[in-house]
């Protein structure tokens, strides 16, 4: 009898252990089969999200365009961020662009020539001068133009080529001394050469005046009378001053300033210059120049 009931024992025992073999073990074959599952699951989610971008190319790239523009490590001044949206560019408009950066002096390294053709079509109801706006606000990365906004419509000039649309960058109701953009077009109207002399990083002047511009007038006049040579009998020419923001040669400070031309004919073409003179602290500075 206890022979039989030790038999039957077993023979439960036993059975059991053939049960959770077929099954894959206790627990642990189990969850390697969930992981498969689960890395099956996956996958197949992977290539739907690949084959959806493949489907909508275009999308994605503007998609990219933004990203690349909103993080927080993008600046324009940046040439590893530039050219990261210059290549995005290319890539949504089948071309390739060169862009020419100033190699030396205060602005080094600021880009002033973007060419190559781009093929920017019209938008329902776009007249020319909005598509260009456009234009420009896609491509401010590539030419370090980081305020957009700044940038007011200017004359179109007919050329050899086609036209040439100018716009001014201003901030504040001031004027940014000699900060063009210049877009080129051929007789088909693409855009093939975008010409920038577009200053960054001014958005931070203060236009307030604390020296008045009969001050800078004064300053100028004193300035002049230091180095009189010749026949005193013929005055110099002073220009009424006009508030603009400038960039200081030397040290590089963007700061809005008085700008006043003087011509000094007893002296010749030597005496031609342009005065800058901030309008917050009176610290000036004289370029050659012509009078304007």
């Amino acid at each position: 009898m206890k022979i039989l009931i030790v038999g039957l024992v077993f023979i439960v025992i036993f059975g059991f252990f053939l049960y959770g073999a077929k099954r894959g073990g206790f627990g642990g074959g189990s969850r390697e089969v969930a992981s498969a599952s689960d890395s099956t699951t996956n996958s197949s989610r992977g290539q739907k999200i690949n084959s959806a971008t493949q489907a909508n190319g275009e999308s994605v790239t503007e998609q990219q365009t933004q990203s690349v523009v909103a993080q927080n490590t993008f600046s324009p001044l940046n040439p590893a961020s530039r050219a990261k949206v210059l290549g995005i560019l290319e890539n949504k408009y089948k071309t390739h662009l060169n862009v020419t950066s100033n190699s030396a002096g205060y602005n080094a390294g600021i880009p002033h020539r973007l060419s190559g053709t781009v093929n920017y079509e019209k938008e329902e109801g776009e007249n020319n001068f909005a598509m260009i706006q456009r234009f420009l606000n896609e491509f401010a990365p590539v030419l370090a133009i980081d305020h957009p906004e700044q940038l007011e419509s200017g004359e179109t000039q007919m050329a050899t080529l086609g036209q040439i649309t100018v716009f001014r960058q201003s901030y504040g109701g001031v004027p940014v001394d000699g900060a063009l953009i210049r877009v080129h077009q051929d007789s088909q109207g693409s855009i093939f050469m975008v010409n920038s002399s577009y200053m960054p990083n001014v958005s931070s002047v203060d236009v307030t005046e604390l020296f008045s511009s009969d001050k800078a007038t004064q300053l100028v006049k004193d300035d002049i009378a230091k180095d009189a040579t010749g026949d005193p009998s013929q005055a110099a020419k002073i220009s009424a001053p006009l508030k603009v923001i400038h960039q200081f040669r030397e040290g590089g400070v963007v700061a809005a300033c008085w700008k006043i031309t003087v011509s000094q004919p007893w002296i010749g073409a030597k005496g031609s210059g342009i005065y800058f003179i901030n309008i917050r602290s009176g610290v000036f500075e004289r370029l050659p120049g012509a009078v304007e």
